[in-house]
């Protein structure tokens, strides 16, 4: 039996991604515990087997104080369970994971790397200090997992990271898309339901955001090209699903936006399927990602997408084969593909029928599990 435990500073990472990982695990093969911040009472609903849980504030700014603080309980935590494998994410929780376990000689340090936080900073102090921690995280992990081909590659050669030491699970993705829960036999009931509860009419078009609205979001980029839209266009509407969580957007904008009856703000949603199944085109122009899981999950109900031209965005979309892409930060070419999705619908229905038949192919959840199963246990290889 081996003991293997997974770490994050929020538990919505645990609900909305550990939770396929830790499902793919046997009973009777492995041990699992969980150390979190624990401040939903569902996050572990959907875990099916016996789970230990260490409910652990862990700082999620790189704070030395706070740092030191969550490296104590943690480092004692790892002495009394003695993990054979931890995995972890996020940059605090990474940093602190991977020298923490290396101090307590865990023997696997798996590092889930989907996202290059320091690639989102302007200022070349602030990026220069949080590259130099993300180098150290890298270098005390014993493996990387990535969630591109693309963002792989880049830490590889940028950071200078030995390319035996990571890995992508299957084609990339955080955990593979649940088609269960993504049912494409329910999008006609999800999509009805939706337009109801927003009094979006039928003969309306729907461009759909879902997540964290914020500067490195391109939220701003976005709702400029919604508000220039709604002037120019008819029988259109904008569902924005998400929360402001960072206060960085143009207040200016985001006041507009708000003002508009066609720019519908919804707040967070625990049932992105519902939101993703009602879109006809989801616009997605965020300036970093780990990989474009909401491409894949909007393409389980053939939805095609409209990205950023940033690494592992263009893997999801495969350089615009599996839907169309603007240049990152520039909210006029946003609303020219935007334009171009709303006039030219049928060629967009055959790149959404595309990317649905490569999500069923490669991004299944079981089929995903199986090869994070296989990378598990060559991990563990020799681990006694």
């Amino acid at each position: 039996m081996k003991k293997m435990c997974y770490i994050s500073v929020l538990d919505r990472v645990v609900k909305y991604f550990y939770v396929p990982h830790i499902n793919a695990l046997p009973n009777d093969e492995f041990d699992v515990t969980c150390i979190t911040n624990i401040s939903d009472d569902h996050a572990f609903d959907k875990i099916n087997k016996d789970l230990k849980k260490y409910n652990v504030e862990i700082a999620r700014n790189v704070n030395p104080v706070n740092m030191l603080v969550s490296m104590i309980k943690i480092y004692k935590i790892f002495k009394r369970e003695k993990f054979d494998i931890i995995q972890y994410t996020g940059p605090s929780t990474s940093l602190i994971c991977s020298l923490v376990g290396a101090f307590a000689k865990i023997p696997v340090r798996q590092y889930c790397l989907w996202g290059i936080r320091y690639e989102g900073f302007n200022d070349r102090l602030k990026r220069g200090i949080f590259k130099t921690l993300e180098k150290i995280s890298c270098k005390f992990s014993t493996n990387i997992i990535f969630d591109s081909e693309n963002n792989r590659n880049f830490v590889s050669r940028e950071l200078k990271v030995n390319k035996n030491k990571t890995s992508v699970i299957g084609l990339g993705s955080a955990c593979g898309v649940d088609l269960n829960v993504f049912n494409i036999s329910k999008k006609d009931q999800y999509n009805s339901e939706i337009r109801t509860k927003y009094n979006i009419s039928n003969e309306d078009y729907v461009f759909g955001y879902l997540g964290r609205l914020s500067y490195d979001k391109g939220t701003n980029e976005l709702l400029k090209a919604c508000l220039k839209f709604e002037k120019e266009h008819s029988k259109v509407k904008f569902l924005i699903v998400g929360f402001c969580e960072e206060d960085d957007l143009d207040s200016q904008i985001l006041i507009q936006a708000e003002e508009s009856e066609n720019i519908i703000f919804t707040g967070r949603s625990d049932e992105p399927e519902k939101y993703y199944a009602t879109f006809d085109s989801y616009v997605f122009p965020s300036h970093r990602e780990g990989y474009g899981g909401g491409c894949v999950q909007v393409g389980s109900y053939a939805v095609p997408s409209l990205v950023s031209d940033i690494r592992p965005l263009m893997d999801a979309i495969q350089n615009g084969e599996y839907g169309l892409y603007h240049k990152l930060g520039d909210w006029k070419d946003l609303y020219s593909k935007m334009e171009y999705m709303f006039n030219n619908r049928e060629e967009l229905k055959e790149i959404g029928a595309k990317m649905y038949d490569r999500v069923k192919d490669n991004f299944e959840q079981g089929i995903w599990q199986g090869e994070y199963l296989k990378h598990i246990k060559s991990q563990l290889e020799g681990v006694k």
